[in-house]
Protein backbone atom coordinates (compact mmCIF):
# COMPACT_ATOMS: atom_id res chain seq x y z
CA UNK A 1 0.00 0.00 0.00
CA UNK A 2 1.85 3.06 1.27
CA UNK A 3 5.45 2.02 1.08
CA UNK A 4 7.75 4.20 3.14
CA UNK A 5 9.95 6.38 0.96
CA UNK A 6 13.58 6.96 1.59
CA UNK A 7 14.60 10.51 2.42
CA UNK A 8 16.07 12.43 -0.50
CA UNK A 9 19.70 13.48 -0.48
CA UNK A 10 18.64 17.01 0.45
CA UNK A 11 16.48 15.71 3.31
CA UNK A 12 19.45 13.72 4.59
CA UNK A 13 21.55 16.89 4.53
CA UNK A 14 18.93 18.81 6.51
CA UNK A 15 18.52 15.87 8.91
CA UNK A 16 22.28 15.84 9.64
CA UNK A 17 22.26 19.61 10.25
CA UNK A 18 19.23 19.55 12.56
CA UNK A 19 18.21 16.38 14.41
CA UNK A 20 21.57 14.62 14.08
CA UNK A 21 23.77 17.74 14.45
CA UNK A 22 26.03 16.27 17.14
CA UNK A 23 24.60 12.75 17.34
CA UNK A 24 27.53 10.36 17.51
CA UNK A 25 25.32 7.37 18.38
CA UNK A 26 23.46 5.16 15.99
CA UNK A 27 24.22 4.46 12.37
CA UNK A 28 24.23 6.33 9.10
CA UNK A 29 23.37 4.74 5.78
CA UNK A 30 25.51 5.36 2.74
CA UNK A 31 22.71 7.47 1.28
CA UNK A 32 22.54 9.68 4.37
CA UNK A 33 26.33 10.06 4.55
CA UNK A 34 26.86 10.84 0.88
CA UNK A 35 23.79 13.08 0.66
CA UNK A 36 25.11 15.14 3.55
CA UNK A 37 28.60 15.33 2.07
CA UNK A 38 27.33 16.17 -1.42
CA UNK A 39 25.44 19.25 -0.26
CA UNK A 40 28.20 20.15 2.18
CA UNK A 41 30.67 20.15 -0.73
CA UNK A 42 28.33 22.11 -3.01
CA UNK A 43 27.68 24.66 -0.26
CA UNK A 44 31.40 25.05 0.44
CA UNK A 45 32.09 25.45 -3.27
CA UNK A 46 29.39 28.11 -3.65
CA UNK A 47 30.43 29.93 -0.46
CA UNK A 48 34.10 29.93 -1.51
CA UNK A 49 33.31 31.17 -5.02
CA UNK A 50 30.92 33.89 -3.84
CA UNK A 51 33.28 35.00 -1.06
CA UNK A 52 36.21 35.23 -3.45
CA UNK A 53 34.18 37.33 -5.91
CA UNK A 54 32.97 39.63 -3.11
CA UNK A 55 36.48 39.97 -1.70
CA UNK A 56 37.95 40.79 -5.11
CA UNK A 57 35.19 43.33 -5.68
CA UNK A 58 35.93 45.01 -2.34
CA UNK A 59 39.65 45.46 -3.00
CA UNK A 60 40.80 49.06 -3.49
CA UNK A 61 42.07 48.42 -7.03
CA UNK A 62 43.18 52.01 -7.74
CA UNK A 63 45.34 52.02 -4.63
CA UNK A 64 46.73 48.55 -5.38
CA UNK A 65 47.59 49.35 -8.99
CA UNK A 66 49.12 52.71 -8.06
CA UNK A 67 51.67 51.23 -5.67
CA UNK A 68 55.01 49.92 -6.84
CA UNK A 69 55.89 48.50 -3.44
CA UNK A 70 55.19 44.78 -3.28
CA UNK A 71 55.01 44.78 0.53
CA UNK A 72 52.31 47.48 0.55
CA UNK A 73 50.40 45.60 -2.15
CA UNK A 74 50.49 42.36 -0.13
CA UNK A 75 49.54 44.12 3.12
CA UNK A 76 46.44 45.71 1.56
CA UNK A 77 45.36 42.51 -0.22
CA UNK A 78 46.03 40.35 2.84
CA UNK A 79 43.85 42.53 5.05
CA UNK A 80 40.88 42.09 2.71
CA UNK A 81 41.37 38.35 2.23
CA UNK A 82 41.79 37.76 5.98
CA UNK A 83 38.18 38.82 6.59
CA UNK A 84 37.02 36.26 4.04
CA UNK A 85 39.25 33.50 5.44
CA UNK A 86 38.15 34.12 9.03
CA UNK A 87 34.49 34.15 7.97
CA UNK A 88 34.97 30.83 6.17
CA UNK A 89 36.63 29.34 9.25
CA UNK A 90 33.71 30.36 11.47
CA UNK A 91 31.18 28.86 9.05
CA UNK A 92 33.17 25.64 8.72
CA UNK A 93 33.53 25.40 12.51
CA UNK A 94 29.73 25.25 12.68
CA UNK A 95 29.77 22.37 10.16
CA UNK A 96 32.51 20.31 11.83
CA UNK A 97 30.28 18.62 14.44
CA UNK A 98 27.69 17.25 11.99
CA UNK A 99 30.49 16.29 9.60
CA UNK A 100 32.34 14.30 12.25
CA UNK A 101 29.17 12.76 13.66
CA UNK A 102 28.16 11.58 10.18
CA UNK A 103 31.61 9.99 9.78
CA UNK A 104 31.36 8.18 13.12
CA UNK A 105 27.82 6.90 12.39
CA UNK A 106 28.84 5.79 8.88
CA UNK A 107 31.88 3.89 10.13
CA UNK A 108 29.73 2.15 12.74
CA UNK A 109 27.14 1.20 10.09
CA UNK A 110 29.83 -0.21 7.79
CA UNK A 111 31.20 -2.31 10.65
CA UNK A 112 34.47 -0.45 11.20
CA UNK A 113 35.83 0.73 14.52
CA UNK A 114 34.89 4.33 15.27
CA UNK A 115 38.46 5.03 16.42
CA UNK A 116 39.22 5.84 12.77
CA UNK A 117 36.75 8.71 12.92
CA UNK A 118 37.74 9.89 16.37
CA UNK A 119 41.40 9.87 15.30
CA UNK A 120 40.53 12.06 12.33
CA UNK A 121 38.60 14.35 14.68
CA UNK A 122 41.61 14.59 17.02
CA UNK A 123 43.84 15.46 14.08
CA UNK A 124 41.46 18.27 13.08
CA UNK A 125 41.38 19.60 16.63
CA UNK A 126 45.20 19.48 16.78
CA UNK A 127 45.39 21.53 13.59
CA UNK A 128 42.89 24.03 14.95
CA UNK A 129 44.79 24.40 18.23
CA UNK A 130 48.07 24.80 16.35
CA UNK A 131 46.54 27.59 14.26
CA UNK A 132 44.95 29.31 17.28
CA UNK A 133 47.84 29.04 19.73
CA UNK A 134 51.06 28.85 17.75
CA UNK A 135 50.10 30.75 14.60
CA UNK A 136 47.97 33.24 16.57
CA UNK A 137 45.12 33.18 14.02
CA UNK A 138 47.44 34.17 11.16
CA UNK A 139 47.90 32.69 7.74
CA UNK A 140 51.04 32.85 5.69
CA UNK A 141 50.17 34.68 2.50
CA UNK A 142 53.43 33.78 0.75
CA UNK A 143 52.35 30.15 0.39
CA UNK A 144 54.99 28.74 2.72
CA UNK A 145 54.11 26.27 5.48
CA UNK A 146 56.09 25.20 8.49
CA UNK A 147 56.82 21.49 8.80
CA UNK A 148 54.20 20.90 11.51
CA UNK A 149 51.43 22.42 9.40
CA UNK A 150 52.58 20.50 6.35
CA UNK A 151 52.71 17.25 8.35
CA UNK A 152 49.19 17.80 9.74
CA UNK A 153 47.90 18.61 6.25
CA UNK A 154 49.40 15.51 4.62
CA UNK A 155 48.36 13.13 7.41
CA UNK A 156 44.87 14.69 7.55
CA UNK A 157 44.33 14.30 3.81
CA UNK A 158 45.55 10.70 3.75
CA UNK A 159 43.40 9.87 6.79
CA UNK A 160 40.35 11.49 5.16
CA UNK A 161 40.95 9.47 1.99
CA UNK A 162 40.98 6.30 4.10
CA UNK A 163 37.70 7.32 5.76
CA UNK A 164 36.14 7.98 2.34
CA UNK A 165 37.18 4.49 1.23
CA UNK A 166 35.77 2.94 4.42
CA UNK A 167 32.52 4.90 3.98
CA UNK A 168 32.00 3.23 0.59
CA UNK A 169 31.61 -0.22 2.14
CA UNK A 170 28.04 -1.50 2.42
CA UNK A 171 26.18 -1.61 5.72
CA UNK A 172 26.76 -4.66 7.82
CA UNK A 173 23.62 -6.45 8.97
CA UNK A 174 22.81 -6.66 12.65
CA UNK A 175 23.71 -10.04 14.14
CA UNK A 176 20.70 -12.18 14.79
CA UNK A 177 19.64 -12.37 18.40
CA UNK A 178 19.15 -15.86 19.71
CA UNK A 179 15.86 -16.51 21.47
CA UNK A 180 16.13 -16.73 25.20
CA UNK A 181 15.58 -20.17 26.63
Amino acid sequence: MNAPTRPSLWQNFILCLTKKYADFSGKSSRREFWGFNLFLFLGALFFSFAGTILTLASLPWKELLATDNQEVFHAIAQEHFMYFIITMQVVFLAIYLPFWSAIIRRLRDAGFHTAWGYGYMALGIAGLIKWMVFDRFRYSMDGSMDTTTLFLAVVGNVWFLLIVILACFPSRPEPEKLPEQ
